[in-house]
């Protein structure tokens, strides 16, 4: 009986912890109701979820997506992504969306880069100490819905968090990034590390894709712009902030004049 009323604590503030990590107040009341009674339920049970949650999530906003036809169909893909700070799930929103445009060109989720050195983790504070319930509320939205990370300390690929991702990536996986890395409503620099990562994939499938995207919200319009996917080996360059600079400039592009 202690065990389950301990239990039912501990889910009760995890359920607490989980709505404002995710800002579930930014949704509409159905999509509110959906994270609630399916979303919520199912991370408890540490089960896996997808991009078929995007639609329900986001019920009530009008989401605009142009030229999802761009989107290569096989192969390695990362899709590179301005992260716009507005609209609702803290910004999470175009993750899903993009998420769900991979599903219906390529059959596949897309798994996005939480790269903590880059300024990514929400576990911390401007104090860089780890916050608890914070990390633990990360690591269930990552567990659940597939994110991919990459440790603070990473210099080289045999480090094991960038095998992962190099491997994911030979495989044919779709992955995302955002090389800018903090939020914003104006477009920025890239970042070094982003640079880092983009050419270690570059090297060993230069083959693979590199689709870039434009987010941008206004009010109750969610939209996505994708450009024209280029080669990965293409942004290969020992200049790191050379290369991420260059992945924002395809985002650049798509910006609307």
């Amino acid at each position: 009986m202690r065990e389950r009323l301990q239990q039912s604590i501990k889910d009760s503030v995890t359920s607490v912890g989980m709505r404002k990590f995710l800002g579930v107040n930014s949704l509409y009341p159905a999509g509110q109701k959906y994270f609630d009674e399916v979303v919520l339920p199912s991370m408890l049970r540490c089960e896996k979820r997808s991009s078929l949650d995007c639609k329900e999530l986001l019920c009530g906003y009008e989401m605009r997506v142009e030229a999802e036809d761009r989107i290569p169909k096989t192969g390695p893909t990362l899709f590179v992504i301005n992260h716009w700070s507005k609209g609702p799930l803290r910004a999470w929103w175009h993750s899903y969306m993009v998420s769900d445009s991979s599903r219906r060109q390529r059959g596949q989720d897309t798994r996005w880069i939480m790269q903590d050195a880059l300024e990514l983790a929400v576990g911390k504070f401007r104090t860089g100490r780890e916050v608890p319930l914070l990390s633990a509320m990360q690591r269930l939205f990552i567990d659940t819905y597939g994110l991919v990370e990459v440790s603070s300390s990473f210099k080289k690929k045999k480090d094991l968090s960038i095998r992962n991702v190099i491997r994911q990536f030979e495989m044919g996986e779709a992955l995302g990034l955002a090389p800018e890395l903090k939020a914003s409503t104006v477009l920025k620099r890239g970042n070094e590390r982003a640079g880092q990562l983009v050419n270690l994939l570059a090297r060993r499938r230069p083959d693979g894709n590199v689709q870039p995207v434009y987010a941008h919200s206004r009010g109750n319009q969610l939209s996505l712009r994708f450009g024209e996917a280029r080669k990965i080996g293409d942004f290969a360059g020992s200049d790191y902030q050379l290369v991420s600079d260059r992945l924002m400039g395809e985002i650049q592009k798509l910006v609307p004049r």
